[in-house]
């Protein structure tokens, strides 16, 4: 069995992509966040960091494992960036086709070739 992936990528950082890159970085894995503009990316950054504190809330994240979770979430310029050496990708863009095409020509282009990938929906 391969080795798990020690960071993730997040392509886009609403409520489902932070909440999910809240996830990996209480689990110990190293969060990369990218969204279409800085404003989206430093919002979801946020929510990231409050979803670390919903874990603390139900016991499911010790508060001084949230702060290390922290340090490990990491905003990236662009999607290059984002992907680079990336293991794990979640997808997490608007619902709308023309993104989720556009965002997955990206992956491609960028992405490791034994990179996971997967997408969330609504």
């Amino acid at each position: 069995m391969p080795p798990l992936p020690s960071t993730v990528a997040i392509f886009g950082c609403g409520t489902i992509g932070a909440s999910w890159a809240g996830f990996f970085a209480a689990k110990g894995l190293h969060v990369r966040l990218f969204d279409s503009s800085a404003q989206a990316l430093e919002a979801g950054h946020r929510r990231a960091c409050q979803a670390l504190d919903v874990l603390i809330e139900h016991g499911l994240c010790k508060a001084s494992d949230a702060e290390d979770a922290r340090r490990r979430l990491v905003i990236a310029q662009d999607a290059q960036a984002l992907l680079d050496g990336a293991g794990f990708i979640q997808e997490s863009v608007l619902e709308r086709y023309e993104i989720k095409r556009e965002v997955h020509e990206t992956i491609e282009r960028h992405a490791a070739p034994d990179a996971l990938i997967a997408s969330s929906t609504s």
